[in-house]
């Protein structure tokens, strides 16, 4: 079943829209695309970041527990009393 013809047109055939309109359109849609991926790195960005951050805080944490842990080797007072 053919579809059925479009109203301006006597052959059916859908009008296209002018090409300056589709150049137009291709550009808006060029620049949205442009700013999401924009915004898209940012996040990404700002995600490095605050993973590198969680990471240099648990660094920071097992350098700390691993201080608080060593067995200290600081002198006991009678052994400056007399030494050796």
């Amino acid at each position: 079943m053919p579809a059925p013809a479009h109203p301006d047109r006597p052959d059916g055939a859908e009008k296209s829209a002018p090409p300056a309109a589709d150049l137009a359109e291709i550009h808006r849609l060029e620049l949205e695309l442009e700013l999401e991926l924009e915004q898209a790195r940012s996040e990404a960005r700002v995600m490095r970041a605050e993973r590198d951050a969680a990471q240099t805080i648990a660094d920071e944490r097992q350098r700390i527990i691993a201080l608080l842990e060593a067995p200290r080797n600081i002198p006991s007072a009678a052994e400056n009393a007399h030494p050796e």
